[in-house]
């Protein structure tokens, strides 16, 4: 039973929401239903548990039992779609968190096929592999300005510390691209405190800190790459 403080739309507690769903699908016979509970009567609470073969996850909200099920979407009719030819706008200056790794090198290809000019990539440490030096030097050789920088995400003050330099001796940023994280390969039964404190630090903690950076220097897009797989891997990239 996890509280559930608004539960369905609780930003705080969404990772533990997802990584018991996750878990329960690995682990049926440890993890089964879970309920996400508010301030309620016991035999509510209970009645939900003698039901949990068949629904995984519950909700408990004064005293009534609310159960997710999918329903049918209404077809479209072709008259109901609106087809458009404006390409949305590009941004100028574009920072990718993690932009060093494997994923945040893919997305600045592509951003850069598509005309940005402007890229700051960031990262831990900015000890290059060769593979990386040379995809910065054909990003260079493509047309666009790099700038590279070492900073932790889940360091607010070096995160802040880094954005005080916007259009200065730093591309004034307009656009935010969250794709940080590390990898753990191992089943959740054999995870940690500690291994899901490094799991979470960069892409939790981080995606939060960089919504506090959004906030003092405001940014038109804000996206975020997130995944928590649950399996014969845990993967949070």
């Amino acid at each position: 039973v996890v509280p559930a403080l608004d539960a369905e739309y609780s930003l705080g507690l969404m990772p533990l929401r997802g990584l018991l769903r996750s878990s329960s699908h690995e682990q049926p016979a440890l993890v089964g239903a879970f309920i996400l509970a508010d301030e309620a009567d016991f035999q509510v609470l209970i009645a939900a548990v003698a039901s949990a073969d068949n629904y995984e996850c519950f909700r408990v909200s004064a005293n009534h039992i609310y159960v997710e099920r999918l329903h049918s979407a209404p077809q479209l009719l072709s008259t109901d779609l609106v087809a458009s030819t404006e390409q949305p706008a590009l941004p100028s200056a574009l920072w990718i968190v993690g932009g060093l790794g494997s994923l945040g090198l893919e997305l600045a290809k592509e951003r850069v096929r598509q005309g940005a000019c402007q890229l700051l990539l960031t990262g831990r440490n900015t000890g290059l592999q060769e593979s990386t030096a040379l995809a910065l030097a054909d990003l260079r050789a493509a047309g666009a300005d790099i700038y590279v920088e070492a900073v932790d995400v889940s360091d607010y003050s070096a995160l802040h510390q880094l954005a005080s330099r916007f259009g200065k001796d730093l591309p004034a940023i307009d656009a935010i691209i969250h794709a940080a994280g590390v990898s753990e390969f191992r089943p959740v039964t054999a995870l940690t405190r500690n291994d899901l404190d490094k799991l979470c630090r960069a892409k939790i903690a981080g995606g939060w800190n960089l919504h506090r950076i959004s906030e003092e220097f405001p940014v038109n897009h804000f996206i975020l790459y997130s995944d928590l797989n649950v399996g014969k891997r845990t993967n949070l990239f």
